[in-house]
């Protein structure tokens, strides 16, 4: 049977998962996800090499809400960005989540803010 802290984590069996399978999955998790996975780690068994991983991981959306945004919801949130939303937003991708159509949209937007500004 479950804990009840163990529904609420975004993993299920949370507790039962090997150190080198949760560190691999943990890239799969939106930050709120991964703040919770955070929170509960530091307050259990505190791995060094799962905390290491969130560390890395762990970071701001370059704009609210991103990571449950559909590739066409991050177009059109972007269409008005500036260039370093858009360089940030590229950047976010690239770390958390390598969508293909997502990338060549920001590259795309990113050289269209680029050469408006002169650069």
């Amino acid at each position: 049977m479950e804990s009840t802290t163990d529904t609420q984590m975004p993993i299920s069996g949370y507790d039962g998962l090997k150190t080198h399978r949760l560190v691999a999955d943990l890239s799969k998790h939106s930050q709120i996800e991964l703040a919770a996975i955070d929170a509960y780690e530091s307050a259990h068994e505190a791995r060094p090499e799962v905390l290491n991983k969130l560390r890395y991981l762990r970071g701001s959306e370059p704009i609210s809400g991103y990571d449950d945004l559909t590739p066409d919801a991050i177009s059109a949130a972007l269409q008005d960005a500036d260039l370093q939303t858009i360089t940030d937003a590229r950047e976010y991708e690239r770390k958390f989540h390598r969508r293909p159509p997502v990338l060549e949209d920001l590259n795309r937007l990113r050289r269209q803010r680029a050469s408006a500004h002169g650069g």
